[in-house]
């Protein structure tokens, strides 16, 4: 009864969600590598946690255990499953089978995804109050020219009074607002549409995107901070799980969401296997610091002498991390009393336009 019951869920549910989000992600690993530490087979381990999985979790789950039954290795299962996990996770995977160490390695992705998230956390907490704000004053803005001006466009007719030229502007402006809502509305969704189809579907504007926004005057730098503390830390990792470089490489290449980063990995990657030292491959695939800066060149090539090259990276990536935080909270100091300051001008500035004429309704009546 009880497998009918679960059966039963998959069914229901598995139509709406089947993919895992982060925090599951997160979950399902750190489940896995307590099971794993206690003793328990694979196999048994992934069948206790079915028994006891959100009911979205179950379609994905049970694709993973028949697949196990007929002999597949994990990291190919999990690699076709709905898990969706970075390519970086399912080589750790991969080696874990091979050594023997699957505990360990899921323990280490649990590790890795908690300290994602945390930064992701951390960006969108330091991303929302300008957003909200800037969402906010638009909406305040859009209802005081579709309800406030109209209505004292009608208190100026009733004087007759003969109108500054920013109030006239301003007025018309109302106007055509009014007049081509549903129109303008439109407009703007079909151009997001055909600008996020135009994304999508051309890898040569994602490159061209991806370039522009890292070169950012300070939006780009954060992100930059972003992906290089995620790259020291997963080439970290996966040389830490005992994986050569050049295979590191390849697959924090494959597996980034960012083509800047990708590219120069690739080029990273060529000039390794063409034999060049890891300072001058460093060089020639990013001469202009356009995401490896100075001092992590100097560190990795330091590091890589000496065969000290995970500390390296994992002291490099806290040192990294640190210094995002640190730009993300001097961001929200900086951005609070501007965007209230760029808020109350353009309240301020409507408001001055709309009650000029009204200063010299005395004269006229």
């Amino acid at each position: 009864m009880k497998t009918q019951s679960l059966y039963l869920k998959k069914i229901v549910y598995g139509r709406f969600k089947k993919r895992l989000s982060g925090g599951d992600q997160l979950t399902f690993s750190q489940q896995m590598a307590d099971l794993l530490n206690s003793g328990l087979p694979l196999l048994q381990s992934l069948q206790l946690i079915f028994n006891s999985a959100p009911p979205h979790w179950l379609p994905c789950l049970n694709d993973i255990l028949d697949k196990l039954k007929r002999g597949e290795k994990l990291s190919d299962c999990l690699r076709e499953s709905e898990l969706k996990l970075n390519p970086i996770f399912t080589s750790l995977i991969e080696l874990g089978e091979q050594t023997g160490q699957l505990n360990i390695m899921f323990a280490d992705i649990a590790n890795q995804l908690e300290m994602k998230m945390a930064l992701d956390r951390k960006i969108r907490q330091a991303l929302s109050y300008p957003s909200i704000t800037l969402f906010t004053s638009l909406s305040l803005m859009l209802l005081m020219m579709t309800w406030v001006v109209p209505n004292f466009q009608e208190i100026f007719i009733n004087f007759n009074a003969e109108l500054p030229l920013s109030t006239l502007m301003l007025i018309h402006f109302s106007q055509f607002l009014m007049n081509h809502f549903i129109l303008l509305m439109l407009l703007s969704f079909i151009t997001i549409f055909l600008i996020f189809f135009i994304w999508k579907k051309s890898i040569s504007v994602q490159r061209q995107l991806d370039q522009y926004i890292i070169r950012f005057p300070l939006l780009g730098e954060l992100i930059r901070l972003a992906l290089l503390t995620r790259y020291c830390r997963h080439l970290a990792y996966l040389q830490k799980a005992g994986l050569p470089l050049l295979d590191a490489i390849r697959i924090i290449a494959r597996s980034s969401n960012h083509w800047l980063v990708h590219d120069l990995n690739a080029n990273f990657f060529k000039y390794l296997s063409a034999g060049f030292h890891i300072g001058k491959a460093l060089h020639y695939a990013d001469p202009k610091d356009q995401f490896f800066d100075r001092e992590t060149k100097q560190l990795l090539q330091i590091s890589a002498e000496c065969g000290s090259l995970v500390e390296a990276l994992t002291k490099r990536s806290i040192i990294l991390e640190k210094r995002l935080y640190i730009r993300l909270d001097l961001l929200t100091q900086n951005l609070e009393p501007l965007l209230i300051v760029g808020v109350g001008c353009m309240i301020g500035a409507l408001l001055i336009t709309l009650y000029l004429p009204i200063f010299s309704l005395g004269k006229i009546i």
